[in-house]
């Protein structure tokens, strides 16, 4: 039988990666769907755990849109209407996990800009 593990610290930096569907320029009111994955070497990093959806606002920062839990495999997706141009990404915040002193530490992570254009 394997003996018990020993404590250890691990720190990981994820990887967000993020598609929007459908490409290109928008219709006011059209439905975008932004897709994507975080991944990690370790799915302490990446399996239910927390994505956002945040707009960059111009002088005034970020607002979180949309919070979802990732999928066993780390995949995330979020819906919006769109109504105006915008900038988003997909933010992982992060996080530690301490248990019988094992501890994971899950940095956070941003996906490259997400830019939403409506046709005037």
């Amino acid at each position: 039988f394997p003996g018990p593990a020993s404590p250890h610290d691990v720190a990981l930096t994820p990887n967000v990666s993020r598609t929007k569907v459908p490409k290109g320029g928008l219709e006011r009111g059209d439905l975008v769907v932004v897709i994507g994955r975080v991944s990690t070497t370790d799915p302490t990093c990446f399996a239910g755990v927390t994505a956002e959806l945040v707009r960059v606002v111009q002088n005034v920062g970020e607002r979180v849109l949309q919070v979802k839990t990732t999928s066993a495999e780390g995949e995330y997706w979020f819906k919006r209407r769109v109504r105006k141009d915008q900038r988003w990404f997909v933010r992982f915040p992060g996080f530690q996990s301490v248990v019988a002193g094992h501890s994971h530490t899950c940095g956070g992570a941003v996906s490259k800009g997400i830019r939403i254009r409506v046709a005037d």
